[in-house]
């Protein structure tokens, strides 16, 4: 059973993986503190997994867990989340983690942690989402009905269910934690259909779940990002924010970097040029593609890359197909097409056939979280009070 994560790559969980015709390595990196860690004691403690199976099953090698500074791919972590349900037979591992080890260890959350105000906290989580994630960023905007923090996915490759819902109940524990009072979110939403355990949503989030969304996100109250943080503490702020600046520069991977600005600046509705992907980079535009091509990539590779992950995010989402044209600067729908045969070798009809979109959905009252891992449960927290300790 366990052999079959081997193979399973990227997709986890979450949405059936697609074909990947890419000429070159593109694998966004995690840190290995972020969830990767946690679930791998999990399974080691609370599920009774043997230290060799894990990680023929991961392809993880679980030493490197105890660097802190470990970056371990989002394929391998995925596994670890479809591992971890299948093992521990609970569908609801990603809110169950979330409240196994609320406190984050990664230097980003104790950054943030230090700041003054939600606010400031959600700004710098933004500003230095790569360091957890690469293939991720945090967003946040003011609307009328409240304050929207959006998680971004930047390829729905990388897409897991699990995984979602521990990034957004871990986040609004953050926000609890931080400032001392009740979690101000009025809804979470996912971009996955509703699994079926309404009751978990509602212990998590303490509000509406909407399933089907474009984004997962939070939407708090309005005035959210006022609320002054009681963990503040503006000299340890300037040294960690020092820090986390220094690491950022150094870890990460300019390919990887350059694909996440390009497909950040199509969301956004930006040219791309590749001097500008440069100037972001901090690199001459002469160093960027001696790099990319050391890698066996290309700034063309590059932009259709971020076009192939952001058309197969739109066509998912069931967005019609002279929208999707018009985002990624397609000329018509049957240049877009031909270009997505070419990436995925079958058409946009055939790949919706496949996978239909989600429709936008509240949670139910759905089944009690599983009683057969509360044995999981116990042996989890005490791994997790000796590793705080």
């Amino acid at each position: 059973m366990l052999d079959a994560f081997i193979d399973e790559g990227a997709g986890g969980r979450g949405r059936a993986a697609v074909p990947d015709r890419n000429g070159f390595a593109l694998e966004p990196r995690s840190s290995a503190h972020d969830a990767a860690r946690p679930l791998a004691l999990l399974l080691l403690r609370g599920g009774g997994l043997p230290r060799a199976r894990l990680e023929a099953a991961t392809g993880l090698p679980l030493a490197r867990l105890d660097d802190a500074r470990a970056r371990v791919g989002r394929g391998a972590v995925n596994r670890l989340w479809a591992l971890a349900e299948e093992v521990l037979g609970e569908p609801t591992i990603g809110l169950r983690l979330a409240r196994l080890a609320p406190r984050s260890r990664h230097l980003v959350c104790h950054l943030a942690k230090r700041t003054r105000t939600v606010g400031e906290m959600l700004a710098t989580w933004e500003a230095y989402a790569p360091l957890i994630c690469e293939a991720e960023a945090l967003e946040v905007e003011e609307l009328e009905e409240g304050v929207l923090v959006t998680r971004r996915l930047l390829s729905p490759r990388h897409e897991n269910r699990s995984a979602s819902e521990h990034a957004l109940a871990r986040l609004l524990g953050a926000l609890k934690e931080f400032t001392g009072l009740p979690a101000p979110a009025r809804e979470v939403r996912f971009r996955h259909r509703d699994p079926g355990y309404g009751t978990a949503y509602r212990e998590t989030f303490r509000c509406e779940a909407r399933f089907g969304a474009e984004e997962d996100a939070l939407l708090l109250e309005p005035g959210a990002l006022e609320r002054p943080l009681r963990t503040r503490d503006a000299y340890l702020h300037q040294i960690l924010k020092e820090h986390a600046a220094a690491l950022l520069a150094q870890d990460r991977d300019p390919v990887v970097e350059a694909w996440r600005r390009i497909a950040r600046g199509i969301l956004g509705g930006e040219e791309c040029p590749f001097r500008e992907v440069a100037a972001h980079l901090h690199v001459s535009e002469r160093t960027l593609n001696r790099v990319l091509t050391q890698r066996g990539a290309s700034y063309r590779a590059l932009l259709d890359a971020a076009r192939r992950d952001l058309a197969l995010r739109e066509i998912g989402n069931g967005r019609p197909l002279r929208e999707v044209c018009e985002r990624l600067r397609f000329s018509e729908p049957t240049t877009l097409s031909r270009a997505f045969v070419r990436w995925f070798g079958m058409s946009i009809s055939e790949y919706r056939k496949r996978h239909p979109a989600p429709s936008p959905e509240r949670a139910p009252d759905g089944c009690p979280v599983r009683a057969s891992c509360l044995e999981a449960d116990r042996q989890a927290r005490l791994d997790h009070r000796r590793v705080e300790a």
